[in-house]
């Protein structure tokens, strides 16, 4: 019997991100931040629910703890991360 092989998952870098969330939905807008000009490039969203957005959180929150439990902290320096008032949206670069 044949199995028919699965088409890869594409593979994204990214290092820049925003969030957009309303009651109904969260958006996990994701791209690439470079020269020239300092320009970013939407690559991807990921549109979820409040309640999948949550879930994802911790995992991510577990897995840096992992991380950092093997290799040390993670600095965040150069980094920005701010949410203008209210809180509806954030970024990352």
């Amino acid at each position: 019997m044949e199995t028919a092989e699965k088409p890869e998952t594409p593979r994204q870098y990214i290092n820049h991100a925003n969030i957009y969330a309303t009651p109904f939905d969260v958006v996990l807008e994701v791209g690439v931040k470079g020269p020239p000009r300092d320009e970013t490039k939407t690559t991807g969203l990921l549109v979820m629910s409040p309640q999948m957005a949550k879930v994802l959180a911790q995992l991510l929150s577990v897995s840096v703890q992992q991380w950092e439990a093997k290799h040390g902290e993670i600095k965040l320096t150069g980094q920005l991360m701010h949410a203008p008032s209210g809180g509806a949206q954030g970024q990352i670069s």
